[in-house]
């Protein structure tokens, strides 16, 4: 499946936040780090929300329950169907 322009802007600094942090983002920090503004944090969400089930996996109502799934080829290389990282 294609990766949409939104699909990566989320993806590449979740990847980069699961390197250096060990507990997952919250959507006010998310946003940060895609240099928003916190009250765009309804924006992240209705993207997240394209995304789930593909590349991510949350729950509305709980603070740093974002995690990140794993494509196919990431799995054959030893790393994990799901990174830990909450929002």
């Amino acid at each position: 499946m294609k990766i949409t322009k939104h699909q990566q802007k989320i993806l590449d600094p979740l990847q980069k936040w699961f390197n250096i942090h060990k507990q997952r983002p919250t959507l006010e920090e998310l946003c940060l780090e895609l240099r928003m503004q916190p009250r765009q944090k309804a924006t992240v969400q209705r993207w997240l929300q394209t995304m789930r089930g593909i590349d991510v996996e949350w729950d509305d109502h709980s603070a740093r329950s974002l995690c990140l799934l794993q494509s196919e080829s990431d799995t054959l290389h030893g790393v994990g169907l799901v990174q830990s990282a909450h929002f």
